[in-house]
């Protein structure tokens, strides 16, 4: 779990950022390394929940780090553009409204709740490093 009950009591009080594209997020914790810029790589855990918190997909659960490239298109647009501007260490609630989440929904699963087409997802992401890029980069 990124963000535990006592997370989740100290995110009613934490500012609320929202983007232009309507994705809106709360910092968890700010990291102190490095921060992507698109096409840079990044390797995070993520947590995918519904807007009513119940989870349907996990890094965590599968037990393996996530490694993307910022902004090539390889995951969910809500995703893309909510790791943008976070540092390394760093753990951040996406609101990710549902024009950029999964526009043809999530089919249930075992131990998985469906995700309607186009509807709102929430994740929680953790940074755990940008390859190649350190401090002294930026």
């Amino acid at each position: 779990m990124l963000c535990d009950a006592d997370c989740t009591a100290q995110l009613e009080s934490t500012e609320e950022v929202t983007l232009p594209s309507g994705l809106k997020y709360k910092d968890i914790v700010v990291g102190t390394g490095a921060s992507p810029r698109v096409g840079f790589q990044v390797v995070c855990h993520y947590i995918a929940m519904t807007p009513s918190l119940r989870v349907f997909d996990s890094s965590l659960d599968k037990g393996q780090v996530y490694d993307i490239r910022v902004g090539a298109g390889q995951v969910i647009a809500g995703l893309d553009e909510g790791v943008l501007g976070m540092k390394s260490g760093g753990i951040r609630r996406l609101y990710i409204p549902g024009n950029m989440a999964f526009p043809k929904g999530l089919k249930a699963a075992a131990g998985r709740p469906s995700v309607p087409p186009s509807s709102p997802v929430v994740f929680d992401v953790k940074l755990l490093y940008v390859p190649g890029l350190d401090d002294a980069d930026e």
